[in-house]
């Protein structure tokens, strides 16, 4: 298995003004690899990573000054080992190295990350736990340096929750309900193992919408009233209440794991309804 030994990301300013994110990796037996990244598969990466390093952290609480020397160690042979981008080389670069799929695999003693190319080939590369501060970093300046508002917003303040469903519920106590629901791949919905209902309450009680997402057990202050914010402004679904004044409710369900049927989410979610209907 090739490790990651050094990265580098570049800027692609497209003719239709979306940034596209030149990245380049050197593995441990000096082959590099130069990939583009469309704002989408980009954000799937950041999540990636955020994922990554919440995992680090929490390694870091059991073996802090073991974990605090390999990531040093690490972080100095990632920056001593940077493969150059030439101008040349990014503009030259074919569609066929964009990335169309991404998919995320933890394991105990590393990280998988599959990149799926145009040209239909699969690009295996491993990483180091005490790797991911470093290209997390990275990544995340490289966005920063775009000035693109639209894709930092996309690619740094939404990777610490899964939407599954935005819902409507038909006037009246148990007149129904409507539901979208997202598609998230199998191995987004395991980085998270706790499910949360939201509720948006008009000033005078009605209950009009809500939705479920996934995410950590508990939230840092105001962080659930901001997530809601999100949804309520950009999910077509719920257009009709974006401009109303609500309150946001929110409850975490008792969902074993493995027990994450449709149905079963939604009637915990229509149940919370219930408790704060008047």
């Amino acid at each position: 298995m090739n490790m990651l030994k050094g990265i580098n990301a570049g800027v692609i300013n497209s003719a239709d003004g979306i940034p596209v994110i030149a990245l380049k990796m050197i593995d441990s037996g000096d082959s590099e690899q130069l990939l583009l990244l469309p704002p989408n598969l980009l954000q799937e990466v950041m999540f990636a990573l955020f994922s990554c390093y919440r995992s680090l952290h929490r390694i870091y609480q059991q073996s802090p000054d073991q974990i605090r020397e390999q990531v040093n160690t690490h972080t100095q042979m990632l920056s001593t080992n940077v493969p150059a981008i030439s101008l040349d080389e990014v503009q030259s670069i074919s569609a066929e190295r964009c990335v169309t799929n991404f998919v995320l695999k933890q394991r105990q003693d590393r990280i998988n990350f599959l990149f799926l190319l145009q040209n239909g080939e699969n690009l295996l590369l491993a990483l180091d736990y005490t790797q991911t501060e470093y290209v997390l970093s990275l990544l995340a300046n490289t966005i920063k340096s775009t000035g693109n508002e639209q894709l930092m917003a996309l690619c740094l303040t939404m990777n610490d929750f899964i939407p599954f469903y935005v819902t409507t519920f038909n006037k009246g106590e148990n007149k129904g309900i409507d539901y979208n629901q997202f598609s998230v791949p199998d191995w987004k919905s395991e980085t998270f193992d706790t499910f949360h209902s939201i509720l948006f309450i008009q000033p005078d009680g009605t209950i009009a919408c809500g939705a479920i997402i996934k995410a950590e057990p508990a939230f840092p202050a105001g962080r659930i009233e901001f997530i809601a914010q999100i949804l309520l402004q950009n999910n077509k679904m719920l257009v009709p209440y974006k401009n109303h004044t609500m309150i946001i409710d929110h409850n975490r369900l008792d969902i074993p794991a493995g027990n994450e049927s449709m149905e079963t989410l939604l009637r915990a979610h229509i149940a919370h309804r219930t408790t704060k209907l008047g």
